[in-house]
C-alpha cells in the first residue's frame, strides 16, 4: 500500500530518534523491555541487521522492529560491519546482540549473518530502514503458507521518507508510477522482481 501521508506510527518514531530530538533514559528503557521479545533460545525466524556507521538511523530501525507483534520465537542480530561512528555504542546501551564483522563490505556482513543466525527462516533488514508493525509477521507467515511450493526469497514494497518538514506526497506519486512501470515491464517474470533486480 502506498501512503501519500506519513501513517501515525511511523511519525512516531520518526520523531522520537532523530539526532535533534535524543531519547530519554525512559524511552532507551522502553525500548530495552520491547527487545526482550527477541532474546530467545530457540528461534524460528532471525532477523539480521547489517551495520556501517549508521549511528544516525540504527535507533529507529531498532525501535521499529521491537514495535512488531508477532507469536513465533524470533532473534535480533546486528552485524557491525567496522563502524568507526558511535554505532557500537548505541547497539550496547541497549542491550542488543551484535557481532562484529572485519571483513568489509555488505556482502561479508549479510554471509556473517547467515552464519550467526539459529532460525529456518532469515529476514535481512536495513540499518537505516524503518519497519511497518506487522512487517516481521507478514513475511515469515507468506514464507511459511508458501515452503510447499518451493518458495525460498520474497521481497516487499518499500517508501522513501521525505526530509524533516517537506511532504511525502511527491513521493508517493514517484511510487505509485514506479510500481505501475515495474508491474507492466515484469509482468511475466514474476522470479525478477526482486527490488534489487528490477
Amino acid at each position: 500500500m502506498i501512503y501519500f501521508w506519513l501513517p501515525v506510527w511511523l511519525k512516531t518514531l520518526y520523531t522520537k530518534y532523530t539526532s535533534n530530538n535524543k531519547p530519554t533514559n525512559n524511552d532507551i528503557n522502553d525500548l530495552k523491555c520491547r527487545l526482550k521479545q527477541f532474546d530467545v533460545e530457540n528461534p524460528i525466524v532471525s532477523i539480521v541487521i547489517p551495520a556501517w556507521n549508521e549511528e544516525e538511523n540504527i535507533m529507529k530501525t531498532i525501535a521499529s522492529l521491537a514495535n512488531n507483534k508477532f507469536d513465533f520465537q524470533c532473534e535480533l542480530i546486528v552485524i557491525n560491519n567496522n563502524s568507526t561512528d558511535n554505532t557500537q555504542s548505541i547497539l550496547d546501551n541497549v542491550g542488543i546482540r551484535s557481532i562484529i564483522e572485519t571483513n568489509q563490505g555488505i556482502a561479508p556482513a549479510r554471509r556473517r549473518g547467515l552464519l550467526e543466525s539459529r532460525g529456518k527462516y532469515h529476514l535481512c533488514c536495513d540499518a537505516d530502514t524503518i519497519y511497518p508493525p506487522t512487517w516481521i509477521r507478514e513475511m515469515t507467515e507468506t514464507l511459511q503458507k508458501n515452503e510447499k511450493q518451493g518458495v525460498a526469497c520474497i521481497y516487499g514494497a518499500y517508501s522513501f521518507i521525505p526530509s524533516q518538514g517537506k511532504s511525502r506526497f511527491v513521493l508517493a506519486l514517484y511510487e505509485t508510477i514506479s510500481n505501475i512501470v515495474r508491474s507492466f515491464t515484469l509482468r511475466k517474470a514474476e522470479h525478477k522482481k526482486v527490488m534489487g533486480l528490477t
